[in-house]
């Protein structure tokens, strides 16, 4: 029992479930519908509108797509009032990030999102008429999948190219590993040594850094909240 904790232990502290995942392109479409309507830009805060990031408005309907998108099992399972606050933030998240892509002149072509969705619909064993069929059952259109497709690429460049400037020292790793050996346990109660644990150790901090890039974004930005 105390080694599966452990190795549950282990598993969580690798287990970050936000940002990159690195090189991973396929998105679930219930979370990338957080920018749907991130272009629009407000001079006022409308009653529909639940806030708004350096001028840019994420309405109420934004919030309401996402949940019409969302898996059915997590919707007979949870209130859309109980994960609203997590569904605001990461609209929050998403438009700095595509913010700081425009201030970098980052963006994504049509044949970049043409290319991802038809990984995604090969990954799904979907034909193009079976995706549309998908689309129209959820109440989405090809043309909001492209829109969003697009927006996603672009965050990932960003992340993946601040995750590439950033440089993680011995010292980071050492101090990382001494600090959490007990997390690096084999499967004889015996500590992992450094050497086969470095890289993963490398890509944890790598991972908690670009996450502090994007929470440096948030905090500098001017956001108001309804």
């Amino acid at each position: 029992m105390k080694k599966q904790n452990l190795k549950q232990k282990r598993q969580q502290l690798f287990k970050k479930e936000y940002l990159i995942a690195l090189g991973v392109l396929v998105f679930i479409i219930a979370v990338a519908a957080v920018v749907l309507n991130i272009d629009k830009i407000t001079k006022s805060v409308g009653k529909d509108v639940v806030a708004v990031v350096n001028g840019q408005s994420i309405t109420q309907k934004d919030i309401d797509d996402i949940w019409t998108t969302l898996p059915e099992n997590v919707k007979t399972t949870t209130s859309k009032d109980s994960i609203k606050e997590l569904l605001v933030n990461q609209s929050i998240m998403e438009a700095v990030v595509l913010q700081e892509a425009a201030k970098k002149g980052i963006s994504a072509s049509d044949q970049e999102v043409s290319d991802l969705i038809t990984t995604v619909s090969e990954r799904a064993n979907m034909s193009q008429a079976q995706l549309n069929d998908f689309l129209s059952q959820q109440g989405l259109s090809m043309e909001f999948l492209k829109n969003t497709y697009k927006k996603q690429l672009i965050v990932l460049k960003v992340l993946n190219e601040t995750a590439n400037s950033i440089v993680v020292s011995d010292a980071e790793v050492e101090k990382f590993y001494n600090d959490y050996n007990y997390f690096f346990i084999d499967a004889d109660n015996q500590t992992m040594p450094l050497t086969d644990v470095k890289e993963q150790i490398k890509a944890k901090l790598v991972q908690d850094k670009v996450q502090e890039y994007v929470d440096g974004l948030v905090a500098t930005a001017t956001i108001v909240r309804k």
